[in-house]
């Protein structure tokens, strides 16, 4: 399984939220995308994300970043693992 796909698993395992790779055409009400950043090459030992909130309120959106950095820092999950940007749109 490729890192991007464990990474949309694991949030969308933790949060109950729709993770997407990519921003889709026909965008959820609500949903967080992670979109790889960096890190590459044939085995990953270090890849970075931008995980980024969508809502129709700002105020929504706020509330899956904080549901999303809450799950990043969990101890099966520490913070080295996803180096994120949380951006509310």
């Amino acid at each position: 399984m490729i890192i991007e796909q464990r990474v949309r698993d694991y949030l969308a395992a933790n949060t109950g939220k729709t993770v997407v790779l990519e921003y889709p055409e026909r965008p959820e009400a609500s949903f967080i995308l992670a979109a790889r950043t960096g890190g590459g090459g044939e085995f990953v030992r270090r890849a970075t994300f931008a995980i980024q909130s969508y809502a129709a309120a700002l105020a929504d959106a706020a509330e899956l970043n904080e549901t999303a950095a809450i799950v990043r820092k969990t101890p099966m999950n520490p913070p080295e693992t996803f180096r994120e940007a949380l951006t509310a749109v």
